[in-house]
């Protein structure tokens, strides 16, 4: 999935600041790549500014980083940008109402910032807490398998931990709006 990100939008959210630190934002990357490698995401971080008039863009992991320039704004980038992609696969993070709005006109889902954060931060538990119930696995003395068995076994047994976690997060409401709809398969994605 694509997921573009209204990065100041989101930093500034979660923080409650005005301004956003480097030390900040290098957190939240950090959690973002971490989030983006287990999932399989392809997420866009775009941030109004740049030293060039157009925007500019760089890998950090597997993010990409966009930077706006100093003509456009970073909603501007975001509208360009998501237009080039299938709305059932891509993805806005943003508060910004007219920016939400518009992209909902062309048929793009959007999600609060603060529902997304606290969804990557869930789902990085969730991938902590399996890698830690995985474990390593003990051989009785006198047993002997391969080691691709052994894995076998482990991951069986957390599949369905996986999918016990997955059913506790289905709370929607049985009659949803096409919008809901569409939002709910997005988020379902994530």
């Amino acid at each position: 999935m694509n997921i573009f990100i209204d990065a100041y939008n989101l930093l500034k959210q979660l923080h409650g600041v005005t301004q956003v630190s480097a030390q900040q934002k290098e957190r939240f990357m950090d959690q973002l790549n971490q989030f983006a490698r287990a999932k399989g995401h392809a997420i866009y971080l775009v941030y109004d500014g740049g030293s060039l008039s157009r925007p500019e863009s760089e890998h950090v992991g597997v993010l990409t980083i966009i930077h706006s320039g100093y003509k456009l704004s970073a909603d501007d980038v975001i509208k360009q940008k998501m237009l080039h992609y299938a709305s059932e696969h891509t993805l806005l993070v943003s508060d910004d109402r007219q920016l939400c709005d518009y992209l909902a006109a062309a048929g793009f889902a959007a999600l609060g910032t603060a529902d997304f954060y606290t969804l990557m931060k869930q789902d990085i538990k969730k991938t902590e807490a399996a890698f830690m119930k995985k474990g390593v696995a003990h051989k009785i003395p006198g047993y002997s398998s391969t080691p691709e068995i052994d894995q076998l076994m482990q991951e069986s047994g957390f599949y369905g931990y996986e999918k016990e976690l997955e059913s506790q997060q289905e709370n929607y409401p049985e009659k949803l709006s096409k919008k809901e709809k569409k939002l709910k398969k997005l988020v379902k994605k994530l």
